[in-house]
């Protein structure tokens, strides 16, 4: 948001400055400012039709124990030029192996997958969703959205 505001006001402060003192040069320097911002609005993401799904390799493991999780990102809608997945790992559970967060293209119809690995304390460890941005390759526009993707892992 804050690149389109910055975008936004160089635009005008040149327009004005260019209408201002009769300069043909400032009023020029505005058309590529102008073409993209327009190719930020016409590339920006619709509407988020995306499903998640969530697969443990163990739920019940004793304790320091390796899970690895992944997550399946597919996208039922329109071509997406950077979406992030974002996993929240709960509280007591530690990364061991990977990442957990993914940036990447997505066309339509198409999955991308997360895999990490992670190790815990005794207790239960429940994960509820994820959390997915999509934003268009300018970096002016951007959609969030929480998709649910239960899992629970009990460290014995």
């Amino acid at each position: 948001m804050k690149k389109l505001l910055l975008l936004s006001l160089l635009i005008y402060i040149l327009l004005f400055a260019g209408l201002a003192t009769f300069n043909g040069g400032l009023l020029a320097l505005t058309i590529p400012l102008i073409v993209y911002l327009g190719m930020g609005l016409l590339y920006r993401p619709t509407e988020l039709r995306l499903k998640v799904t969530r697969h443990l390799s163990a739920t019940r493991v004793s304790a320091g124990e390796p899970v690895i999780v992944k997550l399946s990102l597919t996208n039922e809608g329109d071509r997406l030029d950077a979406v992030t997945l974002a996993d929240h790992i709960p509280h007591g559970l530690y990364l061991v192996e990977g990442h957990a967060s993914l940036t990447a293209p997505l066309s339509a119809g198409a999955t991308v997958e997360l895999s990490y690995t992670v190790r815990g304390t005794r207790g239960s460890y429940d994960f509820t969703g994820v959390r997915v941005t999509a934003g268009d390759s300018f970096g002016l526009f951007h959609r969030q959205a929480a998709l649910a993707a239960p899992g629970q892992i009990l460290v014995l």
